[in-house]
């Protein structure tokens, strides 16, 4: 996407060293002028819904694995073609989004109990620990 002034160009999103698709649009408020150049590819529905929702999966699943590697990994599992669906950068922010949100609350005071996490079989003792409040 790029702007100026008024109008945003639009781009498709399939750009690799194999495929430069040339589809684009431009719209100018509310108007969307396609360009002359069609997409050079074949439509695959839902491939970035399926890529989000895998990496989401898999940071749930291992949760000791950095975000960056989890979606490198479901990228070349996902993608067809080499064809780049979204940029990186912005999977691994909704993957650690995602690992946020099945954290416990922070704790509003300082009365709490340190309690010790047990951490999964295999894995080397960590000492993690869990900010429990005083009942």
């Amino acid at each position: 996407m790029r702007t100026v002034g008024e109008r945003i160009y639009w781009r498709c999103s399939v750009r690799n060293k194999n495929l430069k698709c040339g589809a684009n649009v431009k719209q100018y408020k509310d108007l969307f002028t396609p360009s002359v150049n069609g997409h050079q590819h074949q439509p695959e529905p839902g491939a970035l819904k399926k890529t989000k929702i895998a990496a989401k999966e898999m940071s749930r699943q291992d949760v000791f694995k950095p975000a960056a590697e989890i979606v490198d990994t479901v990228m070349t599992q996902m993608t067809t073609n080499g064809d780049i669906l979204q940029k990186p950068e912005l999977l691994t922010r909704a993957a650690n989004l995602h690992r946020q949100k099945l954290r416990p609350n922070e704790p509003t005071d300082l009365e709490f109990d340190l309690t010790r996490i047990n951490t999964r079989a295999g894995r080397a003792d960590l000492g993690l620990y869990m900010l429990l409040p005083l009942l």
